[in-house]
């Protein structure tokens, strides 16, 4: 490093970048009903979320209906 300038522009963060590491999870959900009836071919379900998720600052949590055990989107 040549302090002043050089053939490359740069600058040196001694201290280095905070970075915070978290770790995402969706965590889980509970049915709001334990029984749903199929009535003319159309359901309605939801579940309430358990309140154990790990959302980390600027994520999302997204719940995908899923069925079978290549978990295809419904």
């Amino acid at each position: 490093l040549i302090q002043g300038g050089g053939s490359i522009c740069a600058s040196l963060d001694v201290l280095g970048a905070k970075v915070v590491v978290a770790d995402p999870d969706a965590g889980t959900i509970t049915a709001d009903d334990a029984t749903v009836c199929l009535d003319n071919a159309t359901v309605t379900i939801s579940a309430t979320p358990d309140g154990n998720s790990v959302e980390p600052m600027f994520y999302q949590t997204v719940y995908v209906l899923t069925s079978g055990p290549d978990l295809v989107i419904q």
